[in-house]
């Protein structure tokens, strides 16, 4: 049986942390009836500005009538975004939220597989540093693979990642290219 950690061992904060970001992650995934309400508040706000928009023509408001139609075509813009939301196959469905023993049991298995593992969760990141990673004998060198807990909520994809070359091999041209032979 494995040993119980103490409240504030370092690993068992970063999971608590961790967990609760893809928790607050969760809650923005299942968004489908909150994109509904949204399209429903939009449709009845085009409905008010047509309304609104033949009286301003009817009572021979010109100026009115036009800025009417403006925000109109904004209306029917928002609903057209709304609506592409929920027919996209991106829109995720609700998972279940990890245990946190799992989430222990995953930062423990890094320390198993990669010789520096960090946490700072004042800084609110977790990363693992590579070996030297070799790509087609080309030596790339280690890499800092980061894990950045405040993004992992709002984009709980690849996009919560840093990945950070410790040891760039930039172009004579440019030094923003970090590996010229690997640019698109």
């Amino acid at each position: 049986m494995p040993a119980r950690l103490s409240r504030h061992d370092p690993l068992l904060r970063a999971a608590q942390r961790l967990q609760q970001a893809i928790v607050a992650g969760l809650g923005r995934v299942d968004r489908i009836d909150h994109i509904v309400c949204s399209l429903q508040d939009a449709h009845e706000a085009l409905g008010r500005l047509t309304h609104q928009h033949q009286r301003a023509r009817s009572h021979g408001f010109g100026l009115a009538a036009q800025r009417l139609r403006a925000l109109q075509r904004r209306q029917l813009f928002q609903l057209q975004s709304l609506t592409n939301q929920l027919l996209a196959d991106d829109v995720p469905v609700a998972a279940e939220p990890p245990a946190l023993r799992a989430v222990l049991a995953d930062l423990q298995q890094l320390h198993q597989e990669f010789d520096t593992v960090q946490v700072d969760l004042k800084q609110r990141w977790i990363s693992i540093t590579t070996d030297d990673i070799v790509l087609e004998d080309i030596a790339l060198g280690p890499f800092e693979i980061r894990l950045l807990l405040g993004r992992i909520a709002a984009h709980p994809d690849s996009s919560a990642f840093d990945c950070i070359a410790l040891e760039p091999n930039p172009a004579a041209s440019s030094i923003q290219t970090t590996y010229p032979h690997l640019s698109v």
